[in-house]
């Protein structure tokens, strides 16, 4: 898939994501019905990066655990829509692109402090994000041809968890602090020169939980 399109289709996803009404962002009945409680910490805007990594941690913790709880219950066909499948992929690959650019800019900014090697690890992780992008892409695509027989409009909750995460990873990647989806893949990143060198550990650690919490949602 050629650059261009990739980039088309990224940003048809963001404004996927912007379109999704508050309502489909809530837990129904508190999450009591998915076996979770709504213990969430709100997205508002201007958070300091720890809390951003917090934000991040926090969120990709409940979508391993919800996508395991998904499929130990993926034989009842009300846990698999294709409301939900679409709203995974569209939003794991929206997160994969913006771990992708925040790993690009803790590579450059471990390089500038002299960690060079870390650097270079850190920007094979950035491709290896990247990777899984297009691994999403392609799932998101696919999914556009496929139907099933359950509600369209039920949204499982790990479903719901994948849009907090994508909201997490593109405050810590992009520079604007009020960033939302919306505003595309196009605004300009966070500047590696922002990062504080005592902050370097804890967005490493909130990249590296933001990518591995998206792999387990390939079983919801």
């Amino acid at each position: 898939m050629s650059r261009d399109c990739v980039r088309d289709c990224l940003a048809h996803f963001f404004n996927q994501i912007a379109n999704r009404t508050s309502r489909d962002l809530a837990f129904p009945d508190g999450g009591a019905a998915f076996g979770v409680r709504e213990e969430t910490i709100a997205v508002r805007g201007g958070e300091p990066v720890a809390m951003l990594c917090e934000g991040a941690i926090s969120s990709a913790e409940r979508v391993r655990h919800l996508a395991w709880r998904a499929a130990n219950r993926a034989t009842s066909p009300r846990n698999l829509t294709v409301a939900s499948m679409r709203q995974v992929a569209e939003n794991s690959t929206v997160t994969s692109h913006n771990c992708a650019c925040l790993l690009d800019t803790l590579a450059t900014r471990m390089a500038q402090a002299g960690y060079g090697e870390v650097g270079e690890r850190l920007a094979d992780a950035a491709q290896a994000a990247r990777s899984a992008r297009g691994t999403w892409l392609h799932a998101a695509r696919e999914l556009t041809r496929v139907w099933t027989a359950a509600p369209p409009g039920h949204v499982s909750a790990a479903a719901i968890e994948a849009v907090e995460l994508t909201s997490w990873t593109g405050r810590l990647a992009y520079a604007d602090p009020q960033w939302s989806p919306s505003d595309g893949p196009d605004r300009p990143l966070r500047s590696p020169e922002t990062l504080a060198a005592e902050e370097l550990p804890q967005v490493t650690a909130g990249a590296h939980h933001a990518c591995g919490g998206c792999p387990g949602l390939r079983r919801t």
